[in-house]
């Protein structure tokens, strides 16, 4: 190992699950090799002190062979251990290869095995797994998708500091985006333990410094960031205005921000009355959207499950019909997303509810508020991340996005109410056909560590220095749907070595995180 544990002599710490992980999925996952427990000193092979002072204990066919901490293949067991190596703030980076082709990973654990979290390196998948163990019950924390080739070398930062901990892959650059956010408990005095699985998991460096990503209270934000539900983001003239479902019996509120982290309520910029002739004849506002379009503000809204068109001279309202009617009065409809192309051509989104609810696309004119080529994009797939036990048969709330030529078609699936509810797309060269569903989707799901469930109905937006973001609600708690709460996490897309670039969510996230730019 090279001396780079000079830097703190005692930083390595336990990280460990306790009421903050809520329950927990039944099975583990299938694929670990973590199967470990507490030290049994009769097995104890041999011990090393490691430089800066570290004492790792190596059992089985484990053992420290050219500054590396290797396995025994064939071996019953090949575990290191530190029993106690630490304090609650530190950046931890290691460096593992795998020789094989089984999986094997790093547990940090407590003393008496029953709460850790477990790093596993799977090659036949090709994904790291974060687990957390919590006595005889075991959460999947989170899958990151990256390549794992035989005698290549990984690298992996833990941070942790206090309740919170990131984890980095390959990659802690002042720009890199953390594989998982997220908060967890932490405990004195514990152990790091690494499993090298049959003899195929090698650590080749393991270095130790101080915690680097500090952000004071101005420096960052926490998720949620306001009250609402189907949330959409307008940037208008340097500020940003939200429109949400938020005043369901009565119309829309809109807020105002100029730093998409605190929020003033603006009051009222649409009441049923201004759509309606008989303020209480209606219910049900949903799902507001905001374009600036020829010097004017169009509204596209969801009510009593038809979709209507409003217009104002600013985006506080107030909003007044833009029509008579509804645009599809034959048949409910709810959802609707508008997407100007490069070439001015409109395009409408929108989901038609009929035996579940379906995403549609269509050519739009805002002229006549007619649609023309009507196309059926999207219907869920049953036992599918799109439609979870009796989730019900939904896909929803559909937004446009594109990028290098492509059409990036977004969407929510399974009912509002259940704890999977989740945001995938599809993908196209086309606006209106010929949409492939990405197979790494769900792109933004629930998280159990995060305390985190039912993300979705989104929108994007760009802010003023350029970075994307999704906005989209989360369930109140884990055990209360009501009031919904939005969220805004960072966006990016990753060139892929065949097809399209790839969509990324960085989260969800509950702990801070750099404020918008």
């Amino acid at each position: 190992m090279k001396k780079t544990f000079r830097y703190l002599t005692a930083v390595l710490a336990f990280l460990a699950v306790g009421a903050v992980m809520g329950s927990c999925t039944p099975n583990p996952p299938a694929d670990t090799t973590d199967s470990t427990t507490e030290s049994d000193t009769a097995a104890v092979t041999e011990e090393a002190k490691m430089p800066g002072g570290f004492d790792f204990v190596f059992k089985g066919g484990a053992k420290l062979e050219n500054g590396a901490i290797v396995g025994t293949k064939g071996a019953e067991e090949n575990v290191a251990y530190c029993e106690d190596i630490g304090t609650t703030e530190a950046c931890i980076d290691l460096t593992v290869k795998l020789t094989g082709t089984t999986t094997g990973g790093i547990s940090f654990k407590y003393k008496d095995d029953e709460h850790r979290y477990f790093i596993g390196f799977d090659k036949r998948n090709q994904r790291i797994r974060l687990t957390c163990y919590n006595g005889d019950e075991i959460i999947v924390v989170g899958s990151y998708e990256h390549p794992l080739e035989s005698n290549e070398e990984i690298k992996i930062r833990l941070a942790f500091r206090g309740s919170m901990l990131k984890m980095f892959v390959d990659d802690w650059s002042e720009d890199a985006y953390p594989a998982f956010d997220i908060p967890i408990k932490m405990y004195r005095n514990k152990g790091l333990l690494i499993d090298l699985g049959s003899g195929t998991l090698q650590v080749t460096d393991i270095e130790v410094s101080e915690y680097t990503y500090k952000l004071s209270s101005e420096e960052s934000y926490i998720n949620p960031i306001a009250t609402g539900a189907d949330p959409y983001i307008l940037q208008h003239e340097g500020k940003y205005y939200m429109y949400s479902t938020n005043a369901p019996t009565e119309g829309y509120k809109v807020y105002e921000s100029s730093d998409l982290v605190k929020w003033t309520d603006k009051g009222f910029c649409l009441r049923n009355g201004d759509v309606y002739g008989n303020p209480t004849s209606s219910q049900g506002f949903w799902a507001p959207e905001v374009y600036f379009i020829e010097g004017r503000f169009y509204m596209f809204y969801t009510v009593h499950e038809n979709i209507g068109v409003a217009v104002a001279d600013s985006p506080l309202g107030p909003f007044k019909k833009h029509s008579e009617g509804f645009l599809f009065p034959d048949k409910k409809a709810i959802d609707a997303n508008l997407f100007i192309d490069d070439d001015g051509q409109t395009y409408l989104y929108y989901v038609i509810s009929t035996n579940g609810n379906d995403i549609y696309g269509a050519k739009f004119d805002l002229k006549t508020l007619t649609v023309s080529e009507e196309t059926l994009l999207i219907s869920p797939t049953a036992n599918t991340w799109e439609w979870v036990g009796n989730a019900g048969r939904v896909a929803e709330g559909p937004c446009m996005l594109k990028h290098n030529g492509h059409y990036y078609l977004t969407y929510s699936a399974n009912g509002y109410p259940s704890h999977d509810y989740a945001v995938g797309y599809a993908v196209s060269s086309s606006p209106l056909s010929g949409f492939e569903r990405f197979e790494g989707n769900p792109i933004l799901s629930k998280s159990i560590a995060a305390g985190v469930f039912g993300p979705g109905h989104h929108s994007f937006m760009t802010s003023a220095g350029g970075e994307l973001f999704i906005v989209y609600h989360r369930h109140k708690s884990e055990s209360e749907v009501h009031s919904r709460t939005t969220c805004i996490d960072r966006c990016t897309f990753e060139p892929q070595e065949n097809g399209p670039d790839k969509l990324v969510v960085h989260g969800p996230t509950s702990t801070p995180q750099k404020r918008p730019e």
